[in-house]
């Protein structure tokens, strides 16, 4: 299911709340469009969207930064005024002739189709993906136009469907020459005299631990015990900014791509495979230009003492979560040095995890799923992944070292990209302690005031219910998203004072750049273009952001359109499952045998007539009193699996319906 129709429910308007309204009332958000009429999108949790339609969406555009004014009486209904920021210059579709004229008619019906106003050097064909350069926008009743930009092939070639998924977002997966011919000049290996004025860690036990289909390897770990008896853990980042110098080809296509993108079967990296892949990826038996941040603990897992330097490493081995987990949990001993770090590490970070349970981190454990592919990229089968002990071990160590960094960057009163996490919205709170009654739950009283404990301790509580991933969703869904700053929030989630992303420079442009930080810092000269650069932190702040909340869609929209794949074939057959969410149009339901969801709609309840009740997030009928709640256990029909809405629709099978 698309991830903007699980998180919120759309409806028009009601009756006005309040008639003495100011006339001038402005909002300013993100357009969603739904055909003939759309939403504004409150970047404030505590305002609620505004519906526009017809004639008063003036010449915005689907994601389009809109100004808007609220109409005198109707709190959620407004007219669009202004155009703030267009959300895009392209548009992707299918190529279609129609009435005679050249068409770019996008797979979500609620987005209005471009005139292909010029086809340049290009040969398209009708029913072929294209990408159309917008040169007009829509005016005067008439859609937006624009010239070809390039053909992506027939919607059913192999990798067509994740092309159109990233071209709607502008996620390029090509980059310009310019930025490979950088790359391509870059040395195919690190000199010796590379690492001249680095710390060496080449005598330390340092190893990475990956998925089986990594390539780029941003992290190490070594463990040693000292002769105090303290742990000395050592996190041993790529330095990728030793060859992204600021200001060069391959800095600026970096800084606008901001993150790499993972779709299903695949990675958009930031940085080109020469670097993400090679030159920057920590592989076994090479020698690697490194970050390290080496952290001295006692045995409750207090950092007593760090040090942040510029070094060199060379992994001994690159493991898999899997023969991680296989030696955690191997009785007997230890066959190699290797594998008494790795229990030693196992135990260590139970104890940093413990640790932070008891401050309020707030513990969302997730059964995740994986889409396996053939070769032809075509879904063949959806698999549960299991949260591996040894996935909690890297977590806990990335963790420490990014909160040491973070604290450094404070401390020392340094520029910083923080990653920041704010407190929930009180309403919001208020509002998920009535939802939690009807679960039978009854929340600490200081729940509504945010504090990390009351909501970690409801976490706990739930653990081990049969509801359990459905009220965390719940949670979840009370939560602000974590974003970028140049001030220190915290992160409420984890219940830490300062944070920061340090562990990942290869995949993530805020990384890249707090890693100049320190070594401008350590260095104990920054450069006159450096300072310059440090001026711009607040917009890489604002852009990483976005352009991170643009990667995760186009990857939440890559795993929905292969699921909608798989189960095409199953559409007439029945499944049992579990409510997930309900809105006045009707309820999500994740089935129990794979982890798909689809919706049912209220219209399709033919045995009553259901009243929406948005305070408890329940369904009741008027006759029958019957109620649909999150948590509840249904038996459904899959009656639609629509690839080009991402969507599938199920029916409830009678024998529900008593």
């Amino acid at each position: 299911m698309s991830k903007n129709a699980f998180h919120r429910s759309r409806h028009k308007p009601g009756p006005p709340r309040h008639p003495h309204q100011a006339p001038q009332q402005s909002v300013e958000g993100r357009l969603q469009l739904r055909g003939r009429f759309g939403f504004i999108l409150s970047e404030d949790p505590a305002k609620q969207d505004v519906y526009v339609t017809g004639p008063s969406l003036l010449q915005a555009m689907d994601g389009d930064r809109v100004q808007a004014r609220i109409i005198p009486g109707r709190r959620r209904e407004g007219v669009i005024e202004k155009v703030v920021k267009r959300a895009r210059s392209t548009a992707v579709g299918i190529y279609r002739v129609l009435n005679g004229k050249p068409m770019l008619v996008p797979e979500d019906s609620a987005v209005a189709p471009v005139r292909v106003l010029g086809h340049g050097h290009l040969s398209v064909k009708d029913g072929q993906a294209a990408v159309v350069h917008i040169t007009q926008w829509p005016h005067a009743g008439q859609p937006a136009g624009g010239v070809l930009k390039e053909v992506l092939g027939w919607p059913q070639d192999p990798g067509v469907d994740i092309r159109v998924i990233l071209g709607k977002r502008e996620l390029q997966e090509n980059f310009p020459p310019e930025v490979l011919r950088e790359a391509a000049a870059l040395p195919g290996q690190v000199n010796p005299s590379g690492w001249s004025n680095r710390g060496t860690f080449f005598h330390l036990p340092v190893f990475t631990i990956d998925g089986p289909d990594a390539k780029d390897f941003d992290d190490a770990l070594s463990l040693e015990r000292l002769p105090s008896g303290q742990w000395r853990l050592g996190v041993h980042i790529a330095d990728a900014s030793e060859y992204v110098t600021l200001g060069s080809a391959l800095d600026k296509e970096a800084a606008d791509r901001a993150t790499s993108v993972y779709p299903v079967g695949g990675v958009v990296p930031m940085l080109p495979p020469k670097l993400s892949e090679d030159l920057c990826s920590l592989k076994p038996h090479v020698e690697r230009l490194t970050l390290s941040c080496l952290m001295d603990l006692d045995d409750h897992g207090r950092v007593a003492s760090y040090r942040i330097s510029e070094s060199a490493i060379k992994s001994a081995r690159r493991y898999t979560y899997e023969a991680v987990q296989a030696v955690l949990d191997r009785h007997g001993p230890d066959r190699d040095p290797a594998e008494k770090s790795l229990r030693e590490m196992a135990r260590l970070a139970r104890t940093l995890r413990a640790g932070r349970m008891r401050r309020g981190s707030l513990d969302f454990s997730f059964p995740e799923s994986k889409v396996v592919l053939d070769q032809r990229g075509e879904p063949i089968d959806i698999i549960r992944v299991e949260n591996l002990e040894s996935h909690r071990l890297v977590e806990e160590f990335m963790l420490l070292a990014n909160e040491t960094v973070a604290s450094h960057l404070r401390l020392n009163k340094l520029p910083a990209l923080y990653r920041i996490h704010e407190s929930p919205n009180p309403e919001k709170l208020r509002k998920l302690v009535e939802v939690l009654k009807v679960f039978g739950i009854h929340a600490p009283a200081k729940l509504t005031e945010g504090t990390h404990e009351a909501l970690a301790e409801v976490l706990r509580h739930v653990k081990g219910r049969p509801d359990q991933n459905v009220i965390n969703r719940l949670i979840l869904r009370t939560l602000k998203q974590a974003v970028y700053s140049t001030k220190n929030q915290g992160h409420y989630g984890l219940a830490s004072s300062c944070y920061t992303h340090f562990t990942s420079p290869i995949r993530r442009y805020p990384d890249l750049c707090v890693h100049r930080i320190l070594k401008s810092s350590l260095r104990g000269n920054p450069s006159p273009a450096l300072r310059s650069w440090e001026h711009g932190l607040p917009q890489i702040a604002l852009h990483s952001s976005l352009r991170e909340r643009l990667a995760q869609e186009a990857e939440w929209e890559s795993q929905d359109l292969k699921k909608v794949k798989f189960m095409k074939s199953r559409v007439g057959k029945a499944f049992s499952g579990i409510i997930t969410s309900v809105t006045s149009f009707g309820f999500f339901v994740e089935l129990a045998d794979y982890q798909v969801e689809g919706l049912v709609r209220v219209e399709s309840l033919e045995d009553d007539y259901y009243l929406y009740d948005e305070m408890r997030l329940t369904l009741r009928g008027r006759r029958t009193h019957r109620v649909f709640h999150p948590g509840q256990k249904v038996h459904v029909l899959l009656a639609d699996a629509n690839e080009s809405k991402r969507q599938m629709e199920f029916q409830l099978i009678r024998k529900d319906h008593k």
